[in-house]
């Protein structure tokens, strides 16, 4: 069988001779192929198309979710600044709160005597009466201790008796402003106007500080005011009414004291 070109055909020769070379296998393969391929690439082109659509939400919430522990962070970082500022705050309330006040004054009486001899024991051996012994603070009104005042101390002895060679003494505080003595429970007396509470006479003083003249007088005294003989005594001041705690030989009382600065 000859082929002739497809130029030079006549007209119906080449319509006849077109369907003819379409009817051919290899042709009509090389078609499908190519349809195919445009099927292939416009399949591609939605799956890509698809997949952007699909990644871009997941990017958005990876991203989310990678700061959200950062705000977090921020809360719990401004919530503990927070904490730490009221805690300084409470503390700096607390200092500025801390006043002591300065322990009342009282009468001297007429049985001072200066230059009293430094001991911590005021009675001396076999004294009678009560064994009691004393400690307590010498303080400023910032509470701050008063280091090395001195404190001077004398009293009557169980009788009510004051005595010019026994029960007194002269105490000097240490480096925290502590102090402590062991004396006898001194005894009420009569005067003319009534019978005076037992009490103790301090006086206390330290550089930069007010020199203190004070008594102090134990719970449970019938002679307290309004019973007190002395009308100008302070034995109603309850900051200055010690109680004792019984011990099996000795009982015990503390007595603090405050010192107004010197003006």
């Amino acid at each position: 069988m000859t082929i002739r070109s497809a130029t030079s055909l006549r007209d119906p020769e080449r319509r006849w001779f077109l369907r003819w070379l379409l009817a051919t296998p290899i042709v009509a393969a090389c078609a499908e192929a190519v349809e195919r391929g445009t099927r292939d690439a416009a399949g591609a082109s939605e799956t890509e198309t698809e997949t952007e659509t699909e990644s871009e939400p997941e990017t958005e919430t990876e991203t989310e979710s990678e700061s959200e522990p950062e705000t977090e962070t921020e809360s719990e970082t401004e919530t503990e600044s927070e904490t730490e500022t009221e805690t300084e705050s409470e503390s700096e309330v607390e200092v500025v709160s801390e006043i002591c006040t300065p322990t009342q004054r009282d009468t001297l009486g007429p049985y001072y005597q200066p230059g009293s001899p430094h001991m911590s024991d005021l009675a001396p051996p076999g004294e009678p009466g009560q064994i009691i012994a004393i400690q307590g603070v010498i303080r400023g009104a910032d509470c701050a201790p008063i280091p090395y005042a001195t404190v001077e101390v004398w009293q009557a002895d169980a009788a009510g008796a004051y005595h010019d060679t026994k029960l007194r003494a002269a105490l000097d505080a240490d480096g925290v402003g502590a102090y402590g003595f062991r004396s006898v429970m001194p005894g009420a007396y009569l005067q003319a106007t009534g019978y005076r509470p037992a009490h103790l006479h301090y006086r206390v003083s330290a550089p930069g500080f007010a020199t203190l003249v004070t008594q102090i007088y134990f719970a449970g005294d019938p002679y307290l005011a309004p019973n007190d003989s002395c009308t100008t005594c302070g034995s109603d001041d309850p900051a200055r009414i010690i109680a004792l705690a019984p011990g099996d030989v000795t009982n015990f009382g503390r007595v603090d004291i405050t010192l107004a600065p010197l003006r």
